[in-house]
């Protein structure tokens, strides 16, 4: 039986804190390639800094970035609005292209 779906935010932006955060979902070459070559970070936002990217200024945790606490995202935004569905779209991906190495 089909039901009537809930709320679907399809522009959900997660973030990681440390490019280390990755490390338990990336193959092992990835990690030691990582480490031998010294990546410590993604390229930072390429907005100005006044322009807070669109981020709500209270969604910034405590000794992180926006959008890298599940648990405040959950309280912000997720559950307030009874949403059902989060398409994630993280904005450190399109930030890669600025990387001269062609392996990333």
């Amino acid at each position: 039986m089909l039901k009537a779906g809930g709320l679907v935010d399809c522009d959900v932006h997660p973030n990681i804190k440390s490019i280390k955060d990755l490390y338990p979902y990336l193959p092992r070459r990835w990690v030691d390639y990582i480490e031998e070559t010294g990546f410590s970070q993604i390229p930072q936002n390429p907005y100005p800094k006044g322009a807070n990217r669109g981020v709500r200024l209270d969604a910034v945790p405590e000794g992180g970035v926006a959008g890298s606490d599940l648990g405040l995202m959950r309280a912000q935004l997720l559950d307030p609005y009874d949403v059902e569905f989060a398409i994630l779209n993280p904005e450190h991906g399109y930030r890669l292209n600025f990387l001269p190495n062609a392996d990333f």
